[in-house]
């Protein structure tokens, strides 16, 4: 991942966390069939956006709970915060050969943090990975 992405992510963890630390993260994954392409490196975009999901997985506080939005499909109903299932689940994602309907994946994101455990203290980050490049 970017350094410079990863260092805003770790700071918004900390400036924007509870006292206690929790959070809720949901994780788009750009599915769009753009992402089968080959970056230089001989990896696909969805490959080298799968890393970045799982860099900032790794680098979150234990208490942050994640959902994740890949392939078109919502993959958890709620954040939760065992970082080994959502490494899983983001490893298990494929590539889809459509479009990437933003509007449709964000809406996807608010309906799983409005299930999480912040949900009532607007204490979330979405996160989208696309085209290789990473977004908040």
């Amino acid at each position: 991942m970017n350094d410079i992405v990863l260092s805003g992510l770790i700071n918004l963890f900390a400036l924007f966390g509870s006292r206690d630390g929790a959070r809720d993260v949901v994780l788009l994954l750009d599915d769009s069939a753009s992402m089968n392409l080959r970056g230089p490196s001989g990896r696909t975009r969805f490959e080298a956006a799968k890393e970045e999901a799982r860099e900032l997985v790794r680098h979150a506080p234990d208490e942050t709970a994640f959902g994740l939005v890949a392939g078109g499909r919502i993959l958890t109903s709620a954040p939760f915060t065992s970082k080994r299932e959502v490494l899983s689940l983001i490893e298990a994602a494929e590539p889809g050969t459509g479009v990437f309907d933003a509007p449709a994946r964000l809406a996807d994101a608010a309906a799983i943090l409005a299930g999480g455990p912040g949900a009532g203290f607007w204490m979330w980050v979405i996160a989208v990975f696309g085209g290789a490049s990473a977004f908040v």
